[in-house]
């Protein structure tokens, strides 16, 4: 069995906070590599993150789930659209 990665790398976090623009975080719900844990933090250190877990999914959910990989990104799209005209933009 391959061991999961440390929860987050030292020395690539420090500028998650700094992003402003709404971020989809997609994961497959089963992921050796990005763990809950780990997928669950990166979210909390970015503004704006929506996590979502492909259910029933390992590894590539873009390609094993690219129905529900499309539904995720239509959502956040059309947050960042709804955003851009409550602000005027």
């Amino acid at each position: 069995m391959i061991a999961p990665p440390p929860v987050l790398p030292p020395g690539r976090t420090e500028s998650l906070h700094q992003i402003q623009t709404p971020t989809l975080i997609l994961v497959a719900e089963d992921s050796v590599a990005n763990n809950s844990e780990r997928t669950q933090a990166l979210a909390a250190l970015t503004p704006n993150a929506q996590l979502l877990a492909i259910p029933g999914t390992t590894g590539y959910v873009r390609h094993s789930a690219p129905e529900k990989c499309v539904t995720g990104l239509a959502g956040v799209v059309g947050l960042v659209s709804y955003q851009l005209i409550a602000d005027g933009s």
